[in-house]
């Protein structure tokens, strides 16, 4: 079995599986050169002896949730468009554009998404004889028509209605990864997607 810690998240894949802390690889965060330009990645991709992908995106906000609300929230909270007004009244607008300092977390997985596969691509092209763009070149198939590929975010948010907000979090996520023809999943340590791969559970650091 494969047992890959977030944090203090621990997560142990099924016999058969091979899971690799995707943006931990040399390949990413080193060779490739696209972390060091901004280009993010998943958290986690995983690949089954059926030929099935997980990628699994980890929000941890235990404890921490009102530092990440504004993260939930579809559209900038009002300090932001009060921010751009000002700047705007000042005749700024084409200099300056004032954004909330996390991402909606639906356009943050969308944006990993995209960048873990312009890392496979890379690493399908890269040279035979590159070790670490060889490591991670098994993933590349997530994005060949025909493969079964999941996306899924790990949130932890201790509220009761967790259904609701995972719901709403899946249909954005659904809505901005229409073109990749994948199926989306919002979990937590609790509760499981049909077929989950993994168990989670909470460690002490």
């Amino acid at each position: 079995m494969v047992v890959i810690a977030e944090d203090t998240l621990q997560l142990t894949f099924k016999s058969g599986w091979h899971a690799i802390k995707f943006d931990d690889t040399p390949w990413y965060a080193v060779s490739s050169n696209l972390s060091a330009h901004g280009v993010k990645a998943m958290d986690i991709t995983a690949l089954g002896p059926d030929g099935h992908h997980w990628w699994i995106e980890i929000k941890d906000c235990v404890d921490y949730e009102a530092d990440n609300l504004p993260r939930l929230a579809l559209t900038p909270p009002p300090e932001v468009k009060a921010t751009q007004t000002w700047a705007n009244d000042q005749g700024w607008k084409p200099l300056v554009e004032a954004k909330r300092a996390k991402l909606f977390v639906a356009d943050e997985v969308l944006q990993k998404v995209v960048g873990t596969v312009a890392a496979l691509t890379a690493a399908a092209r890269a040279p035979a004889t590159d070790a670490h763009a060889a490591a991670v070149r098994p993933f590349v198939a997530a994005g060949i028509a025909g493969s079964r590929w999941n996306v899924v975010l790990l949130l932890t948010w201790n509220i009761p209605d967790y259904g609701r907000l995972a719901s709403r979090l899946k249909t954005a996520l659904e809505q901005r990864l229409r073109a990749f023809d994948v199926t989306c999943h919002v979990v937590n340590e609790h509760s499981a997607a049909p077929a989950l791969p993994w168990t989670a559970r909470r460690v002490t650091p």
